[in-house]
Parts: structure tokens; C-alpha cells; sequence
């Protein structure tokens, strides 16, 4: 029996090897995943060696025995695992014809297997299988290597363009803000030589959505891109920048923003191999999900929310600017004549809050109480806890060591890239905040203050004056600003709702954000602000907000306020009129359940936080 289950094991990998390369394309083939794949798949066939050898003599096939036991389990979970999390998934015909394709699949092997095994030819085909699993296996096709040109595409000098993403920042935790922290003095130093942009709005609290709004210059609602349906229906900032003669590259610090969803196109170069390159195969899916079902069933798999014995969704900041700043320093390129573009996404700050030993001993003060890093999904702490002030206190200092750590790394970035000279114009701003306990709201599910008013900064000499701007501008101004400083301008039949902030603002513009992104959409929101108010639609009513003096939405003033009422009071609806069809499917549900935007656990003590006084 052994060697038809290793010759299962090589045919498995081989196939599952070349179908994770098929779906990502943009990523450079290597041997690592082959040797990964090779190595579960050996360790899933120990498991069955027993029962596949009792299988193999009651219905004559040895190698078909094995492939019952290794890869019809794992076809059937691949079918299998998206209807089982969606609504009614089960419901659906196509699930059933699938599912019915792999047992038929399956038995036609068996059969072939049997039939095969008797004749003295078997040998024979057992090798030419074991070469084409091989010539699988090998590290062919993948992303080519960017190679250096030496004719401009453009007489203009045009500097490097940095899209610096700081994952769920909210801005009163920054040197930024108005309160008294000095979290981010490296940013301060860098924005006081820029224009701080003090009423800066994300556009949705989904890091998703919420990029691809900066990389599209449109709302959700017409970019298309949320939860459900999580592929970009617009042309990205990228295409223009290459198609313009820019050296494109995008480095990301979460697996939220793995590629495949739109997000990769224009880049020449797309990392965002956060996790190991076996976490994006059809088996490692099925080992996930045994094993988050082991975690639900008995504590000791269980690992404060991430139950993943080595994935875990994200990569530090240290090796997300390692990696742009060699793209950018590339001595290949040293001739290049073409800018670059750089998008950098850092994830360091978002949950869970583990701060380095230095950053905790500066902002971490003592603290007795249950919640660490890992709040409410730490495995210690009770399901029914409700927070008190000490608690908010001690996640906000977490944070802010994060926060002081982060603004460490990109410094000594910006140095490598001698952002100082100023060929460089840098845009930093984040894609959503998060709440700390606000009114009893945490995360980032809500269009409260903390959640979407964010830092945005744009260091361009040359091109913007130094100071602050105090009109509201929008996650959506990215891209439009980015085209403008590498002088390009879109043809007419490219729409973007952001604006140029290299330009005057106009102070009385409306700007949209949304929340899209719900499971059930009911519970969708959004907002539309003019000036210094929000008019807010939720749960089917709509108020309007002080954003200065109410940021967590709290006292409704629409009857004191007609007029501004009035102005922007179909603003929401006619928004989210204007989204496009939604495609059903999660591609990557692992990774929004593992980084909190699909939480089970979240969603079971949603009852309890109804008998809390909880949000959420």
C-alpha cells in the first residue's frame, strides 16, 4: 500500500500545486510551495494509510484507495466550504452538481484505477503519472521579473509616488490629532513639511473597500468592492501610473488584500505573501477549517481568535518596507529612466495589539485587569465581560505603542528612500479607525468618528504648500491627487468622485461614506458630510450630526438645521442606488473571520451585548 499512497501524495501536490498557481498568478513560482504542498500531503496520507488499506481490499484498487482518502475529501471541501458559510448556500443547484461531479469524478477513477491495476501496463502508467506530477511540481510560469527600460515615456520630470497605508489609524491616536500624544513624531516631522489635512474621512470602514476607494478614486457603491462581493468593477490607480511610464509595485502587510480581487492589476510587482505560500492551497483550506473546528469544539485548540498553528493573516511592517524598499532601490533599475509608485500597506496597528517589549515599557502603564491584545476573543476571558474605563485605557496604550513602534519603521524607510531630497511626493493616511469603547463600540463596524476620521497627509514640495486644511476630503481624493502630481490626466470617460487636494476645496463639497459591507444588509449604513455635519442613515432613519461636537453620533440636529438637512437629504440613498450587481461569494472568508470582519464569536455575543447595552 505504500507506494500507491505516495504516488497519491505526488499527484495530489502536483495538481493542488498547479491550481494555487493558476488562481495567483502575480506571485513568482517557487519551490517552496511544491516542498510545502509535497509535505502535507504526505503528513494527510499517514493519517489514512489504515483505513485506505481496508478500503483498498474490499473494492480492488489500491491507488484508487488512496485518492479516496486523500483528494476526494479535500475536492469535496473545496465545493463545499463557501455554501456551507453563506445564507441558503445549500440551497443552490450548482452546490449539488458539484458535489455530485466530484463523486462522479471519483468513481471513475476507482473504476479506471481497478481496471488498470490488473494489467501488466499499470507500471508503466504509475511512472508517466509520477511525470507529469513532477513537471507540476516544478516552479514554472508565475509573475516574470520586471525588467529595466531605457527609453522615457515621458520628457516631464515627475517625482516617485509613496501611497502609505497605516491600517485602522485613527487620527486622535496620532502626534496628528489634537490630544496630547506624541505617538508619531517622525510623522509630525514629515507633515509639517507637508499639508495636514484635518477632516479626513475614510470611505468605508472595510480595509478592502476601503483601499480600493483610494485606489479608484470612487465610493464602494460604484467600484463595486465589499465583503460579498470583493472584486474591483474600475480602473486602478496603478493601470494609469504604468500606462503613464511608472514602475509600479504594492507591498501589503494583511492577507485582506491578497490579490485575485482586482487590487493587483498595474502592478508590476504585487506582494502579498503574507502567510506561507501552502496556506493559499485547496488542502491547507480543509486543515484550517478541521482545525477552527477543533478550537469551536475544546479550548485546547484554541488561539485567542487565530485558531492557525502557523497562519495568521498578516506580516509586520518590518518585512512589508523591506521588501518596497528594495523594489525602489533596486540597482537594476539604477539606469531606469521611469519613476516609481510604491503602495505600502503596514498592518502593525490593527488587532491583536502586541506591541514590542521597548514600545510596551514606554506607553504601557500597569494594569490588573483581564483584557490584553487579544480583547474579546482572548481564550481567558469571559464571554459575557463588559468593559470599564480601566479597560479602554489599557487597549488605547497597546495601541498607541503600536502606533509609536510603526512610526519607527516608516521613518527609517523614508530615509532608505531619501524622501527628504524631495523627488518623492508622499500621500499617508489610513483606511479606516477603530473604536475603543466609545459608546460601548469597538472595532471598526460603525461610521462613528473614531472609525472613519483618519490621517491623511500629502508631502509634495513643489507641488502642495505646507500647512492644514480644515475642509473635509474624502479616501477617494487619493487617486485623483496621485494622477495629478504624476501629471496625468484621465480621459473624459474615466469618472472619479475624489478630488485633486493639490487644488483649492471647496469647503461645502459633500462627501459619502458606507458602510456596504454587512452580512446581513439590512444593517448597512451610510453617511453623507457637508462642512462640520454628518447626515447619517441607519436602521431606516436618517439624522444629522455635529462632527466636531457629537463624533459619536449621539444627539440627532436636524430639527435645528433644516436647510443642511434638506441639502443632503437623498444623498445616501442616491449613493447606494448606484451600486452595481454583487457577486455572492467570499474568496477569502478565512481571513476575514481570523482578522475579525466575520467573527463568529463576535456575532454570538451580539445577544449578550443587547443585555449589555453593547453595540457591538
Amino acid at each position: 500500500m505504500l507506494l500507491p499512497l505516495l504516488l497519491a501524495v505526488w499527484l495530489c501536490a502536483a495538481t493542488d500545486t498547479a491550481l494555487t498557481r493558476l488562481a495567483t498568478p502575480w506571485r513568482a513560482a517557487t519551490l517552496d510551495l511544491s516542498i510545502e504542498s509535497l509535505a502535507a500531503w504526505a503528513a494527510l496520507a499517514l493519517l489514512v494509510a489504515w483505513p485506505a488499506a481496508w478500503t483498498a481490499k474490499r473494492i480492488g484498487t489500491r491507488l484508487g484507495a488512496a485518492l479516496l482518502w486523500t483528494a476526494v475529501p479535500v475536492a469535496l471541501h473545496a465545493v463545499l466550504r463557501v455554501p456551507l458559510r453563506m445564507p441558503g448556500g445549500l440551497s443552490e443547484s450548482s452546490t449539488w452538481i458539484a458535489v455530485g461531479s466530484v463523486l462522479l469524478a471519483a468513481l471513475a477513477v476507482v473504476l479506471l484505477a481497478r481496471t488498470l491495476e490488473r494489467r501488466k501496463p499499470a507500471r508503466l502508467l504509475g511512472l508517466a503519472l509520477a511525470l507529469v506530477g513532477a513537471v507540476a511540481l516544478l516552479p514554472l510560469g508565475g509573475a516574470p521579473s520586471p525588467e529595466p527600460q531605457t527609453v522615457p515615456t515621458s520628457g516631464a520630470e515627475r517625482p516617485n509616488l509613496l501611497l502609505l497605508v497605516w491600517d485602522t489609524t485613527r487620527v486622535d491616536h496620532t502626534s496628528l490629532g489634537t490630544g496630547d500624544r506624541d505617538t508619531t513624531p517622525h510623522l509630525s516631522a514629515l507633515a509639517a513639511r507637508g499639508r495636514v489635512f484635518d477632516q479626513a474621512y475614510a470611505s468605508t470602514v472595510f480595509t478592502l473597500s476601503s483601499h480600493a476607494s483610494m485606489l479608484t478614486g470612487l465610493p464602494p457603491a460604484l467600484h463595486g468592492t465589499t465583503k460579498r462581493a470583493q472584486s474591483i468593477k474600475a480602473t486602478t490607480l496603478a493601470e494609469h501610473l504604468r500606462a503613464a511610464g511608472y514602475r509600479t509595485g504594492a507591498f501589503v502587510g494583511t492577507s485582506v488584500l491578497t490579490g485575485g480581487n482586482g487590487l493587483e492589476a498595474g502592478f508590476d510587482v504585487y506582494d502579498d505573501l503574507v502567510d506561507p505560500p501552502l496556506c493559499a492551497t485547496h488542502l491547507w483550506a480543509a486543515i484550517h477549517d478541521v482545525q477552527a473546528a477543533l478550537a469551536a469544539a475544546h479550548p485546547t485548540f484554541r488561539g485567542n481568535g487565530l485558531p492557525h498553528w502557523f497562519q495568521d493573516f498578516q506580516r509586520p511592517a518590518s518585512d512589508v518596507l523591506a521588501r518596497a524598499a528594495a523594489f525602489a532601490n533596486d540597482e537594476r533599475f539604477s539606469e531606469d529612466p521611469r519613476p516609481w509608485f510604491l503602495f505600502v500597506n503596514l498592518f502593525d496597528v490593527h488587532w491583536p495589539y502586541l506591541p514590542s517589549d521597548e514600545a510596551t515599557g514606554r506607553w504601557v502603564t500597569e494594569y490588573d485587569g483581564p483584557l490584553d491584545g487579544y480583547l474579546f476573543r482572548a481564550d481567558d476571558l469571559p464571554a459575557d465581560y463588559v468593559t470599564d474605563a480601566d479597560d479602554r485605557s489599557h487597549v488605547g496604550n497597546l495601541y498607541d505603542a503600536e502606533m509609536w513602534q510603526l512610526d519607527r519603521d516608516v521613518d527609517a524607510f523614508l530615509s532608505a528612500l531619501d524622501v527628504g531630497s524631495g523627488e518623492t511626493a508622499v500621500v499617508m493616511t489610513s483606511d479606516h479607525g477603530e473604536g475603543f469603547g466609545e459608546a460601548d463600540t469597538w472595532s471598526h463596524e460603525h461610521l462613528h468618528g473614531p472609525q472613519t476620521h483618519v490621517p491623511l497627509v500629502v508631502f509634495a514640495p513643489g507641488f502642495v504648500e505646507p500647512g492644514r486644511e480644515a475642509s473635509p476630503v474624502s479616501g477617494m481624493d487619493v487617486a485623483p491627487t496621485l494622477l495629478r502630481l504624476a501629471s496625468v490626466d484621465l480621459p473624459g470617460d474615466v469618472p472619479m468622485a475624489g478630488v485633486d487636494l493639490t487644488e483649492p476645496i471647496d469647503p461645502e463639497r459633500i462627501l459619502f461614506v458606507q458602510d456596504p459591507d454587512k452580512i446581513d444588509r439590512s444593517q448597512n449604513s451610510a453617511a453623507a458630510i457637508r462642512g462640520r455635519f454628518k447626515l447619517l442613515s441607519r436602521d431606516g432613519r436618517r439624522t444629522l450630526h455635529d462632527l466636531l461636537d457629537d463624533p459619536m453620533d449621539r444627539t440627532p440636529l436636524a430639527p435645528k438645521h433644516p436647510l443642511v438637512s434638506a441639502v443632503v437629504a437623498d444623498a445616501p440613498d442616491t449613493l447606494l442606488g448606484a451600486r452595481a450587481a454583487a457577486d455572492e461569494g467570499f474568496d477569502n472568508i478565512d481571513t476575514l473571520r481570523a482578522l475579525g470582519y466575520l467573527d463568529v464569536v463576535d456575532e454570538a455575543r451580539a445577544s449578550t451585548d443587547e443585555d449589555t447595552g453593547r453595540d457591538g
